[in-house]
């Protein structure tokens, strides 16, 4: 078998098994045991994050909380940490009129453009 065709074999065994329960469930179990590890790896990172935020802005909320549409259009809270102003939500339109840049998109190849 080629290269090629060993790996559409591979996706085709894969795509046949996803409405197996024994593989939902190991994949289920993956992704928890997965998340778990990497929080209590990360533990003292976001530690060190909230206390930096804490000492530069004692005040302010350390989380940014921001209400995201998921399956079926069914609405979550998604939380993290504050990279901004507690307020940035309030101040995006004040902001707006003051963008240099008028109709901004975004544009795939900029850095092959303009890179050496």
């Amino acid at each position: 078998m080629q290269d090629r065709e060993k790996i559409e074999h591979i996706f085709i065994d894969i795509r046949s098994k996803r409405n197996d329960l024994s593989y939902r469930f190991i994949k289920r179990l993956f992704d928890i045991v997965a998340s778990i590890s990497a929080l209590l790896l990360l533990t003292p990172v976001f530690l060190i994050l909230i206390i930096a935020i804490k000492i530069s802005s004692p005040r302010e909320n350390v989380f940014y909380v921001q209400t995201r549409l998921g399956r079926n259009e069914t609405p979550f809270k998604m939380y993290k940490f504050r990279s901004m102003v507690s307020n940035a939500d309030k101040m995006l339109s004040h902001l707006k009129s003051k963008n240099e840049v008028v109709d901004c998109k975004f544009n795939p190849n900029f850095l092959t453009n303009w890179s050496a």
